[in-house]
């Protein structure tokens, strides 16, 4: 109850400090998650913050990224969301589109200059997570944009392992042939 009290009081503290409005902060995550473009854009131009975390650890281009609202996502984007903030449990916007198979998500924010190698929980890469999952268009975007295929998580496991062991036959042979295709290209 205690540790409650106490993030009620920090929640509701930014009224007098800085003047923050913790409604504005949820109704921009509220359409972005929804995919309400016109509205988002809305909110944009009337200057709320695109990076604003709520207290559920949320930011407008997470939850849109994780609703697959590709729109949304490019609109947050236009308007200096930062691709690569971290946010529950070191999740990016582009790690949790990759976990969720959201393809087109996934491509505006490569597209965006989002960072494929930011390690989220467990030292996971958005690679590792849509390989774990078996979202082959998520993996083919993630590789033609660099993904590193070697990238090794806190267990130690690659990609490819990881797919191997959830018996995704289909990313584990994506994931294989990009490997060889780098392999020929270094000198």
């Amino acid at each position: 109850m205690h540790g409650f009290v106490m993030l009620m009081l920090v929640a509701s503290s930014c009224f007098w400090i800085g003047g923050c409005s913790p409604d504005a902060d949820d109704e921009i995550v509220r359409v972005s998650s929804a995919g309400q473009v016109h509205e988002l854009k809305r909110l944009l131009a009337e200057g709320a913050d695109p990076n604003t975390v709520v207290i559920r650890e949320e930011t407008a281009l997470t939850a849109a990224a994780r609703n697959g609202h590709a729109n949304a996502v490019g609109a947050l984007l236009a308007a200096g969301a930062d691709a690569d903030q971290q946010v529950d449990h070191g999740c990016t916007a582009l790690s949790l589109a990759a976990e969720v198979g959201h393809a087109l998500v996934v491509k505006v924010l490569l597209e965006g200059l989002a960072d494929a190698e930011i390690p989220g929980q467990g030292g996971n890469t958005a690679l590792m997570a849509a390989a774990a999952n078996g979202h082959a268009t998520v993996v083919q975007h993630l590789l033609r944009f660099g993904a590193d295929t070697r990238a090794r998580n806190d267990d130690g496991r690659t990609a490819g392992e990881i797919a191997s062991e959830r018996e995704h036959v289909g990313i584990v042979q994506l994931l294989e042939n990009a490997e060889v295709e780098a392999d020929t290209r270094t000198p």
